[in-house]
């Protein structure tokens, strides 16, 4: 039997707010972790790239092997899912969590408070006049919109940088370059008795006692997949795959320039920035059967939506890391420096500084609603240790595209004209499916349910029908909501960290 009374997969802001929860509760916990990756950037590598379908990411990359995960991508967005995330909507295929939100709201506030940020902040009541007075530079019809808060850390959270800390002070034990192959149960399969893992070229065996997956929607799958595990169901593993499709849907004009920061980014303290997305009201999503998508107001300073110019955004969203060091490859700073309006919006969002602006692009950030077509199987192409690789077949819903014109009224009868603003484009204009892109937070392909039939894992994150095995990353959520999922993700994980030492 393992030594260690918990071996986790993967070195990310999973593994370390489960690691942080377990230790916080046991100190005498002893842990192991085991990370594919190193400390270099291992963003792409041959051993672990995958196939993708016919709707393509458009943003590259989307995952990160390597030692911190994606947390070494992660732009530090925080906001909760919202309450009607959590409950079954008949109009949403396989909607509803067997949690509600109040049993996670603990968790969030822990996460919180190790982020150092308040976590009332996300309530419009809780604001100040300031605030207050921000959000209403946009009239919204409060029957029918409603904000949503999202912060944004000015100090990044790496996880690379916590574990080395948290080190200092507990039996942790890191093996870096060691990729998890493949699961072995025992006789009856209600326990995983050891793992393989890819050592360096090698393949080596270790024991275990408790096993947690936190390794990501692709990765965690392709692993179950090549562990050919009976009691996990063919039906339901793999399939409705999500992410959160965004992109730059409409644009609208008003009569005078308009100075709204709330609604792209605002200076709040020297530890945050916060800014109001809006959307639906629970009542009109349910009255109209839509899902629960947000947008972005961003100033805008060419008219009409450019195909090119989103291009270019999806680039330096791609290259952000070097951005953050000074390191702009020569031809993306070019095609910056030659396109005036793209130049305008990141000087604006980078510096904080303000400008009154006529245009404003409604920046959607989508639920994808679950499919079982939306998928990820194994490839026939193979590893170095002759593990077949992840097959990502993307797919975005007619039902899904359709929602955006709905969303489309919805603005122009209502936020535009309340506004005194016209929109730009027509609804016909939209070419929504070539121009969405993913925003990296790849979920629902282990997900969590009451039964063995239609989820992977229990309100526990246990696997069905094993006693040691457990997953916790975005692969368990049943649906993405419209919030960036790696705040959920950490509370999630200090939530099974306190049920694991309960």
């Amino acid at each position: 039997m393992s030594d260690y009374d918990y071996n986790i997969v993967g070195s990310g802001p999973a593994s370390f707010f489960l690691c942080l929860s377990i230790l916080n509760r046991n100190p005498n916990a002893k842990i192991r972790i085991f990370e594919a990756g190193n400390k270099r950037n291992l963003v792409k590598s041959q051993n672990f790239s995958y196939e993708e379908g016919e709707q393509k990411f458009n943003l590259d990359p989307t995952t990160f092997i390597g030692f911190g995960g994606t947390s070494n991508l992660w732009h530090n967005v925080v906001a909760p899912l919202d309450e009607e995330d959590f409950q079954e909507r008949e109009w949403i295929n396989n909607s509803g969590w067997p949690i509600k939100k109040e049993e996670l709201n603990f968790y969030y506030q822990e996460v919180a408070n190790f982020l150092n940020f308040d976590f009332n902040l996300f309530n419009a009541s809780s604001h100040d006049k300031f605030l207050k007075e921000e959000t209403r530079k946009i009239v919204i019809d409060e029957d029918v919109f409603e904000n949503k808060f999202f912060l944004q850390l000015k100090k990044p959270f790496r996880a690379v940088d916590e574990f080395i800390a948290l080190k200092k002070k507990y039996s942790i034990d890191i093996l870096l370059d060691h990729q998890v192959l493949k699961l072995k149960f025992n006789e009856n399969l209600s326990e995983v008795k050891r793992i393989e893992a890819g050592v360096l070229g090698q393949k080596k065996e270790f024991e275990v006692k408790n096993l947690i997956i936190c390794c990501g929607a692709i990765e965690t799958t392709r692993l179950l997949l090549n562990s050919n595990i009976e009691t996990i169901s063919n039906d339901v593993l793999g399939h409705n795959f999500m992410d959160h499709p965004m992109g730059n849907a409409f644009q609208m004009k008003y009569q005078e320039k308009k100075l709204t920061k709330m609604y792209s980014d605002l200076n709040f303290s020297k530890q945050l920035k916060i800014k109001s997305a809006i959307k639906l009201h629970q009542k009109t999503q349910m009255k109209l059967r839509l899902p629960n998508h947000c947008f972005y107001l961003r100033p805008a300073f060419a008219e009409g939506i450019d195909n090119s110019t989103e291009k270019m955004k999806l680039k330096l969203l791609a290259i952000r890391e070097k951005i953050l060091k000074y390191k702009l490859p020569i031809a993306e700073g070019f095609e910056l420096m030659t396109n005036i309006n793209l130049a305008r919006q990141i000087l604006l969002y980078k510096t904080g500084l303000s400008a009154g602006h006529l245009l404003a692009d409604y920046m959607f950030v989508t639920e994808q609603t679950p499919t079982r077509e939306s998928n990820i199987s194994l490839s026939e192409e193979k590893d170095i240790y002759g593990m077949p690789k992840a097959k990502i077949n993307w797919e975005i819903s007619e039902s899904d595209l359709r929602s955006l014109d709905k969303y489309y009224d919805l603005c122009k009868n209502f936020l535009t004209k309340d506004n005194n603003a016209n929109f730009t484009i027509n609804k016909e204009d939209i070419a929504w499916k070539k121009r969405l892109a993913s925003a990296a937070h790849h979920l629902g392909t282990a997900r969590m349910g009451a039964n063995q039939k239609n989820s992977v894992v229990d309100k526990n994150l246990r696997v069905h029908g094993s006693k040691n095995l457990y997953i916790s990353d975005g692969s368990v959520f049943p649906t993405s909501g419209n919030a960036n999922s790696t705040y959920t993700i950490m509370a999630l994980s200090m939530r099974l960290g306190s049920y694991l030492e309960n």
